[in-house]
């Protein structure tokens, strides 16, 4: 027991020391560190050390783009669902918000399958947000289709607002029209089909908010696919 507490504490050092010096040698550093010590330490290092935001290290690394990081700790057993203290954001979602390439991302899911865990996409952060709303809010449309495709839900909505994705798209300050398109074509089979009117809690619906933010392509789309339902 002794050895493997001093094995984390060593572990714990070095994360520390890679994440405020980043770069391609400490990513090699930390590889041979991880690998050369048992599965069971590098991840309770990787999950359990906290800096002074409550912050884990696992968390951190796929927040500051530390791919290669990332990947040898899903490897040595880091949860790829665990939630941070802070924000009660996954590890998932950090990772897909931050390194905004589907590729990194697919090979996130990969990792993940190949290992046999479950990644929960349609994880929310404490604000009720998921993976798939911040990234709609941030204009990552690749981000979107990819989750979408992953099995994201295009149908929630936050619980205190009513908000749904088809609103996020409605008030979008760019053109929302390919969101939209991507929003509605990219919809998984179990989730079809797509509610495009949905209330929120104001009893907003997407069109509605699009008119309001004279958004000229996002109205004419709402209005094109409302016919059957009337405002």
């Amino acid at each position: 027991m002794k050895l493997l507490n001093s094995f984390w504490y060593a572990s714990c050092i070095y994360y520390y020391y890679i994440l405020k010096h980043p770069s391609k040698d400490d990513d090699e550093l930390a590889e041979r560190v991880i690998r050369a010590q048992p599965r069971q330490v590098s991840a309770a290092a990787g999950e359990r050390q906290e800096n002074n935001s409550g912050e884990r290290t696992a968390a951190v690394c796929s927040e500051a783009g530390h791919k290669k990081l990332t990947e040898i700790l899903l490897r040595q057993g880091a949860n790829p669902n665990f939630r941070q203290t802070t924000t009660e954001m996954t590890l998932f979602t950090a990772f897909a918000l931050n390194s905004a390439d589907v590729d990194l991302l697919r090979m996130f899911y990969d990792i993940n399958e190949e290992l046999h865990q479950t990644v929960h996409t349609n994880a929310k952060d404490k604000h009720g947000r998921d993976t798939v709303y911040l990234a709609l809010h941030r204009d990552m449309r690749q981000m979107v289709k990819f989750l979408l495709m992953a099995g994201a839900d295009p149908q929630y909505s936050l619980r205190k607002k009513g908000v749904t994705p088809l609103h996020v798209v409605a008030t979008s300050i760019v053109d929302s029209s390919s969101l939209a398109t991507i929003l509605l074509r990219s919809v998984p089979s179990e989730f079809r089909p797509l509610q495009i009117n949905p209330q929120d809690k104001l009893g907003n619906k997407p069109l509605h908010m699009a008119m309001a933010a004279t958004t000229k392509t996002g109205s004419s789309f709402g209005l094109a696919r409302t016919a059957p339902d009337r405002i």
